[in-house]
């Protein structure tokens, strides 16, 4: 995506903003869109402000999303339907053209890391085990994906969260 933005013209500049890691501008006619890199996503911003009016005295860009006329959209790579990288290297190369973007684009898509946390944690914490005595549940628990269910080990060889074992063929 990254070498897709610089082939379209797009230039990097550090952002004042420790969220993201770094950000590639574009202007095309009386607007500016930045894609703005996170370590879980990529984040989409419209605007009419140039690139010189967004940075500050320290040589960063000072982003503000909630000015009125401007457009933000976060994509985050978890629970995403979309392929992230693609659809904004494919809204980058609409912008170079001139082609307005689609408002879909500047909506919140997948989840962040605390809404993952909130909605799926506590699957990825290890569960008090049943049965300390029994070093099957050990393996249960090295084996399972946390939520609950029974484990597969191998050849039809099924292990449950008290360290029974079945045999499914």
């Amino acid at each position: 995506m990254i070498a897709g933005l610089f082939k379209l013209g797009f230039k990097a500049q550090s952002t004042a903003s420790i969220k993201w890691k770094c950000a590639f501008f574009f202007r095309k006619n009386d607007k500016t869109l930045l894609v703005l890199v996170r370590s879980r996503g990529v984040d989409l911003f419209e605007t009419s402000r140039t690139r010189e009016a967004m940075t500050n005295e320290n040589g960063t860009l000072s982003v503000r999303v909630s000015d009125e006329g401007n457009r933000f959209g976060e994509c985050h790579y978890t629970h995403n339907e979309l392929d992230v990288n693609y659809s904004v290297a494919a809204a980058a190369a609409r912008f170079a053209e001139g082609i307005a973007l689609s408002p879909e684009l500047f909506q919140k898509t997948g989840m962040s890391r605390g809404e993952w946390g909130h909605a799926f944690g506590n699957l990825s914490k290890k569960r008090e085990q049943p049965d300390k005595d029994n070093s099957l549940s050990d393996v249960y628990y090295a084996a399972s994906s946390g939520d609950g269910g029974p484990a597969y080990l191998s050849d039809g060889m099924w292990i449950d969260s008290d360290g029974s074992t079945e045999d499914r063929g």
